[in-house]
């Protein structure tokens, strides 16, 4: 079931997709850094998740991703904001 989520203004925000098998772990590794954001499943069928972050997170948050993707993760950005 999809279910969008419109992000709040204050809020900075990456839209992905990820493989739907996956999700569990990203969720878990994005709130074991403390701080660093919290994920929401969009819909876990089609692997679509909106990671929402503090402002001042966003080079930490890519970072993280990046890091996440090189271990194999097939992370694929649908869309981003970074607010200030």
């Amino acid at each position: 079931m999809l279910m969008r989520i419109d992000p709040p203004d204050d809020m900075s925000y990456i839209r992905l997709n990820v493989p739907p098998e996956k999700i569990f772990l990203l969720s878990w590794l994005i709130t074991s850094y403390e701080g660093l954001g919290h994920l929401t499943t969009e819909d876990a069928k089609n692997g679509t998740v909106l990671i929402l972050f503090p402002p001042g997170n966003g080079s930490t948050m890519r970072r993280v991703l990046e890091s996440i993707a090189d271990e194999g993760i097939k992370i694929s950005i649908i869309s981003e904001s970074f607010s200030n």
